[in-house]
């Protein structure tokens, strides 16, 4: 029964392929693929790079105020005096 369907399928004519069949497919997957990039840019990278920012203008801020360096790391000896 199989093979008989198989058969059938070789004898029949397969229209050719549009012209522009590549070019529709491209200019779609381009469109979603620009929409997800712009997505992930506005809703992932520029908060990430903000938050970074924001902590180094903070430490800045900080530094300016007190006019000290903060020393966090407990490997480093603060300098004789």
């Amino acid at each position: 029964m199989i093979h008989d369907l198989f058969e059938r399928l070789a004898d029949n004519d397969v229209p050719p392929v549009p012209v522009d069949f590549d070019q529709h497919v491209h200019d779609r997957v381009n469109h979603s693929l620009l929409g997800v990039h712009m997505m992930e840019f506005v809703f992932q990278v520029v908060p990430y790079a903000f938050l970074h920012l924001l902590g180094g203008l903070i430490g800045l801020v900080g530094v300016t105020l007190s006019g000290e360096f903060p020393n966090d790391r407990g490997d480093r000896q603060e300098a004789p005096p």
